[in-house]
């Protein structure tokens, strides 16, 4: 399974269980010298709260290794320059 067919796997079971769950963007990078597949989505947390979420899946030989970055939604923004240097600071050695 390559981790953009992983990635929707996922992505279609979150549509399918969580309610108010929206995607926001999607797309393949290289991570690590590594096929990656990074999602932004949202969903309600309770009634009150919306969180949104940034997931960065890599391939890892057999597996799949997955970061998140999680905030309130009106919060996200602030955490995208920690996410992206922490994307860029991953090294995976070999399988």
């Amino acid at each position: 399974m390559t981790v953009e067919d992983y990635c929707a796997q996922q992505t279609k079971e979150l549509r399918r269980r969580v309610k108010g769950y929206v995607l926001h963007s999607e797309a393949s990078r290289e991570l690590s010298g590594r096929n990656a597949f990074v999602v932004e989505h949202s969903f309600p947390a309770d009634a009150r709260i919306k969180v949104r979420q940034r997931q960065a899946y890599v391939s890892y030989g057999q597996h799949i290794v997955t970061m998140t970055v999680s905030a309130e939604a009106e919060d996200f923004d602030a955490m995208d320059n920690a996410f992206q240097t922490a994307l860029e600071s991953l090294r995976l050695g070999t399988t």
